[in-house]
């Protein structure tokens, strides 16, 4: 049969440019619409980037400012700006965090546009949809003498998928996880 189709293209003189032009053209079309989906998932990883930068900023304003106090004179040393906050990211910079990932989530309409942040596999471990942290510890001395550990950095690590059918028909992967991270600190008082 191929070479049946060979050979009526040997004498059709014209005719074998439109049928090359025609698979040239359709090969053509196949990765440029790969291109521009490639193109659309990378404009809404970075939606979720500016996501989790805002909400990790948020995170990171619920600061307080505490006395580090000299054991032996028991008088102030230093002021510390500090995170309201504990080990685990909780605390009122997590509830500040929370509002704003949500907030900006809805007005950004992940939704609509395939991003949907959930609990997913990131290379073979399962990762929570929003995972928070704090860094930067620091030990502060009370005035009664004991020692409190804060900390001075937030962070927070955006998990889940965006849909993309073209890649689920060439490389079959309709879906394209991300595991997204942002950290702040707050500007000394």
């Amino acid at each position: 049969m191929f070479e049946r189709t060979v050979e009526i293209l040997k004498d059709q003189r014209g005719a074998a440019v439109i049928v090359w032009c025609s698979l040239m053209l359709l090969l053509i079309s196949m990765f440029t619409a790969l291109l521009v989906e490639t193109g659309d998932l990378l404009v809404r990883k970075h939606m979720v980037q500016a996501v989790a930068d805002s909400a990790t900023l948020a995170g990171a304003s619920a600061t307080n400012l505490v006395f580090d106090f000299d054991p032996v004179t028991k008088m102030p040393k230093d002021e510390v700006t500090v995170l309201q906050t504990d080990a685990w990211g909780g605390g009122m910079s997590k509830v500040y965090a929370d509002q704003l990932l949500n907030y900006n989530a809805a007005q950004m309409k992940f939704a609509e546009k395939g991003i949907v942040i959930t609990n997913v596999e990131i290379n073979g471990a399962p990762r929570n949809g929003v995972e928070y942290w704090s860094g930067d510890p620091v030990n502060v001395t009370n005035m009664d003498g004991t020692v409190t550990t804060y900390y001075q950095s937030y962070g927070l690590t955006i998990n889940g998928y965006m849909s993309a059918p073209l890649w689920g028909s060439v490389f079959g992967q309709s879906k394209v996880n991300f595991s997204i991270p942002a950290r702040a600190k707050p500007l000394k008082q």
